[in-house]
């Protein structure tokens, strides 16, 4: 989580990313997760490729869509179903 922190500020500059996580790859060990655009010009493979030349641990782009957040929406911290 520290590697997060450390990059995320300078990761969100860059064209068509939306945000960063830690999440757990198929071979169950860490890596860093990096939201791209599935909408913008930045293919998911190139982050990957820039990344991973500067950085020892995994790297993972997901392709999403923007992330939209609701302040006081109605169904906030209901569980689904």
């Amino acid at each position: 989580m520290a590697l997060q922190k450390a990059l995320t500020d300078d990761v969100l500059q860059w064209p068509d990313i939306l945000g960063t996580a830690v999440g757990i790859n198929d071979r169950d060990n860490p890596d860093l997760v990096v939201y791209v655009d599935s909408k913008g010009s930045t293919p998911g493979a190139l982050v990957e490729a820039v990344l991973l030349q500067y950085l020892s641990i995994p790297v993972r782009a997901e392709l999403t869509d923007k992330f939209v957040a609701y302040k006081n929406h109605p169904d906030a911290g209901r569980a689904p179903g």
